[in-house]
């Protein structure tokens, strides 16, 4: 196989790990989506206007936690994937990065409004793909953060209600 192929392939594999994850889909709608996304779709609901510079704000607020999690993990991201992967992430994020900025140098108009839902829409993708490759919600590790093995109840002690 090609290398190309070869990347297709762990592109593909991220999404469908983040995807068959309902721990995973739901901490994207909440957290990321309805949480972080509430610069953007809060002010309308009280009847004020927003810019497109709210979309550029929400693809850097989406991407620098994500980033210091790349890179301050003790086991990084960025160690652990094929480089490849690694460059792709880098370059992904460069992408949504540079839309954002345009959303936010621009003011208003369709090229700003563009940019600002292009980067929106990268930046998740580059979430999908970094949360696929750290393992995090992944239900078979014992030691990932959101799941693991189920408890044993053999050997419970103490007192209760």
């Amino acid at each position: 196989m090609g290398q190309w192929l070869l990347l297709w392939i762990e592109i593909a594999e991220c999404c469908a790990l983040i995807v068959s994850s309902p721990t995973a889909v739901c901490y994207l709608i909440v957290a990321l989506l309805l949480g972080g996304g509430m610069g953007a779709w809060f002010p309308p609901i009280l009847g004020h206007s927003i810019g497109s510079d709210a979309l550029g704000t929400y693809v850097f607020a989406v991407l620098s936690p994500l980033f210091a999690d790349m890179l301050l993990d003790s086991e990084a991201l960025l160690r652990t994937v094929s480089k490849d992967m690694r460059i792709v992430l880098l370059m992904i994020s460069t992408i949504a990065g540079v839309l954002a900025l345009v959303a936010l140098v621009r003011d208003g108009g369709i090229v700003a409004w563009t940019c600002g839902a292009g980067g929106v829409v990268v930046s998740l993708f580059v979430w999908v793909l970094a949360m696929g490759k750290t393992g995090r919600f992944k239900t078979e590790d014992p030691q990932s953060v959101l799941g693991g093995a189920t408890p044993s109840t053999q050997n419970v002690n103490g007192s209760g209600l």
